[in-house]
């Protein structure tokens, strides 16, 4: 569906275009700070760093049910 992969930002310009939000409304969650946290918070998309911390991302997730207290679903 898109000529280049990630980090490209055709894919998450999609995701904006696709969701028909706000960039800043959309929580992109990724494992990878080079390939997903970067190229999401260069569009505005907050971010979140799963299976590790760090600063560069928005949100960092230990573990999965971490991203489910930060939506409030339980």
């Amino acid at each position: 569906m898109l000529e280049r992969p990630k980090p490209a930002l055709d894919g998450f310009y999609k995701i904006i275009e696709l969701s028909k939000i706000s960039a800043k409304e959309i929580l992109y969650i990724g494992d990878n700070i080079e390939k997903d946290i970067k190229p999401a918070k260069q569009v505005g998309l907050l971010t979140g760093l799963i299976w590790q911390k760090s600063d560069e991302a928005n949100y960092s997730f230990e573990k999965f049910e971490d991203i489910l207290k930060i939506l409030n679903i339980n």
